[in-house]
């Protein structure tokens, strides 16, 4: 018992003493319709806009960036790191622990910018890409409404009549689409509060170390008395069957 509790102390005098922890805020919302959220339900749906392109920009490893530029490991970067949402509209809350202060501070403003970079590409290029197929659809109508228009009215053919109007109302209503998208509000994709200071912190538990001894304290004393109790009751049969072996000729002797 004593070994255990004894052995835990030097664990826990051994443990990193101190480590900091510093955070930051950004705010991913991303505007889809001309309308500003007001009811519980459009703030749900803007949340849940939110938490798709950050997880997208977490899926995209922003930990690499920082990592190689604070020359720290990627993986205990992330291991050390926490994303998750405030209270607000597509609000953002991230804290970093690492071993010195000012080292916090700077991994977590390099994750906070990375990843609002990240999200602002993604939206970017999302937004280029629609205009992109828009435009391609645009430019196949306009070159079938080409072929129609120059038939004379008088010789066009019921189907192509339907076609060329048909043809028409999908014209307008892609460039109404890209109208739509350029027209959109901007989007809100900034860090909101950058962190300027770190909190130290004792991460050892001494409580727990000890209790974690004792347990196992215990449960080495308890197989002690379990292997001396199986110990006596193996030598206690053996003498028991010295005993009968002495006994039966004896008794045969008797009857003799």
């Amino acid at each position: 018992m004593a070994v255990s509790v004894g052995a835990a102390e030097i664990a826990y005098a051994s443990a990193r003493k101190t480590q900091f922890s510093a955070g930051c805020s950004f705010q991913a919302l991303v505007h889809l319709s001309q309308a500003q959220p007001q009811s519980a339900d459009f703030l749900d749906f803007y949340n849940r806009l939110a938490a798709n392109e950050v997880s997208i920009a977490l899926a995209s490893n922003p930990y690499a960036a920082v990592a190689k530029s604070a020359r720290v490991d990627a993986g205990k970067l992330e291991a050390n790191t926490t994303v998750a949402p405030i209270a607000g509209l597509g609000l953002y809350g991230l804290r970093v622990i690492a071993a010195d202060s000012r080292g916090a501070v700077v991994l977590a403003n390099g994750l906070c910018d990375q990843i609002v970079k990240s999200i602002s590409k993604h939206r970017a290029d999302e937004n280029a890409s629609q205009i992109k197929d828009l435009n391609g659809r645009i430019k196949t109508l306009q070159a079938e409404l080409k072929r129609i228009t120059v038939i004379p009215r008088s010789k066009r053919t019921t189907v192509q009549s339907a076609t060329l109007q048909a043809e028409q109302q999908a014209l307008s209503g892609n460039a109404a689409q890209i109208a739509s998208i350029l027209s959109l509000p901007p989007d809100s994709i900034t860090v909101l509060i950058r962190g300027v200071h770190a909190q130290g912190y004792d991460p050892r538990s001494q409580s727990k170390n000890l209790l974690i001894a004792l347990v196992g304290g215990l449960l080495a004393c308890f197989l002690v008395v379990l292997l001396g109790e199986v110990i006596a009751e193996r030598r206690a049969e053996a003498r028991e069957g010295r005993v009968d072996t002495a006994v039966k000729p004896a008794k045969e002797a008797q009857r003799l």
